[in-house]
Formats: structure tokens, C-alpha cells, sequence
């Protein structure tokens, strides 16, 4: 699954269309997956993350509630399905406010765990939706929303991960990224991505 997120995330950076010299921020980066493909395409990427165990010299250790950076650092931030395991998600999307630059703007992507009925929610803080995001986002006012957007194909990876990535473990990850990564309507998308405005 490290292999179908990997060509995920590189989906989601060619939809930023971000311009050489961007100074981007990915807050929960993980392997740092998005911000190495980010700086080989010349964008000035750095990342925050609290548990991944090795990091690379462009990502910091640090929490979304208290990022690790100055004020007004960054013209992109992204933050890729982490607002659902967030402690206080409401004061995330402050530091990011905080950190982004006049005129920046910050990505969310955030899953439609809600669509979900039979999931395990005990494994997450939060059961996210659009709604959720939208009603939070509304009580920052230093953000605003610029567009949202459906992203993934619901019930898809559960499905797959379980069928047809175990059958081809080297093709699989990388044909169902293909297929899930690309924007669907609302209303069966698995995630809402949202930018929001500085």
C-alpha cells in the first residue's frame, strides 16, 4: 500500500501545478514521499512530521497544532488525509493560517470517513466529511475557501488492497493509483480536496 500512496501523492503534487522556487510546506509527511518528488521538480518543499522514524534534512520534527516554522514561511501548504488523527484540528488550520503567506493557499485533502458505516472509527480521532471540514474551516477566518473538489472513488482501495493488489503485487498498487487518483464527483468520491485561500 506504501507503493499505491507513493503514485497517490505524486497524482496529487501535478494537480498543485506548482511553479519552480514554490515554497511549499507538507505538514504530516510521512516517508516524505511528497516532498522529495516536490524538490526533484525544483519546488521548494519541506514537510513537518511527528512519528515517522527516519527523516530527511528537508522535514522537521514537529505536530500540525504547533508547526515549527515562522510566520508567513510558506506559499503552498498541503496537508494529505492527516486532519483525521489530529488532536485539535481546529488549531491546525490556525498555524497553518499563520505559517502561509498573504495570498498563499493551503490543500486538504480530507477522507469522507463518514460514508464509511462499517468502518473502525476507534482507529481515527475524528470521523471526517466535507461538512466537518467546511463547518471548521468557517471558524478560521483567516482562510477561505476557494474550491473543493471530489478526489478517489469510494469503497475502491478497501477493495482492491484485499483483491487485486495481492494478485499483482507490483503492477496492482500502481494500476489502482492510476485508477483512484484522478478527481470524481462528490458523491462518490472518497475524499474532499479543498483549497482555501489566505
Amino acid at each position: 500500500m506504501l507503493l499505491f500512496w507513493d503514485a497517490v501523492s505524486a497524482h496529487f503534487l501535478r494537480s498543485l501545478r506548482l511553479a519552480p522556487g514554490t515554497r511549499l510546506l507538507d505538514v504530516g509527511s510521512g516517508p516524505g514521499t511528497l516532498v522529495r518528488l516536490a524538490a526533484s521538480a525544483g519546488i521548494d518543499a519541506h514537510g513537518v512530521e511527528p512519528f515517522w522514524p527516519d527523516l530527511e534534512p528537508r522535514i522537521k520534527r514537529g505536530y500540525a497544532e504547533n508547526l515549527p516554522f515562522a510566520d508567513a514561511n510558506f506559499d503552498v501548504t498541503t496537508c494529505f488525509s492527516v486532519i483525521e488523527y489530529l488532536a485539535d484540528p481546529e488549531r491546525a488550520l490556525r498555524e497553518v493560517a499563520r505559517v502561509l503567506r498573504e495570498g498563499g493557499r493551503a490543500v486538504f485533502a480530507v477522507p469522507d470517513l463518514a460514508a464509511y458505516p462499517g468502518l473502525r472509527r476507534e482507529r481515527y480521532r475524528h470521523v471526517t466529511s466535507p461538512r466537518w471540514f467546511g463547518d471548521m474551516v468557517a471558524r478560521v477566518p483567516e482562510l477561505r475557501v476557494s474550491s473543493v473538489r471530489g478526489f478517489g472513488v469510494r469503497y475502491l482501495v478497501p477493495l482492491a488492497k484485499r483483491t487485486f493488489v495481492p494478485l499483482a503485487p507490483r503492477v496492482g498498487p500502481r494500476a489502482l493509483a492510476a485508477i483512484y487518483a484522478r478527481a470524481f464527483p462528490m458523491a462518490i468520491a472518497d475524499m474532499s480536496v479543498w483549497t482555501l485561500a489566505r
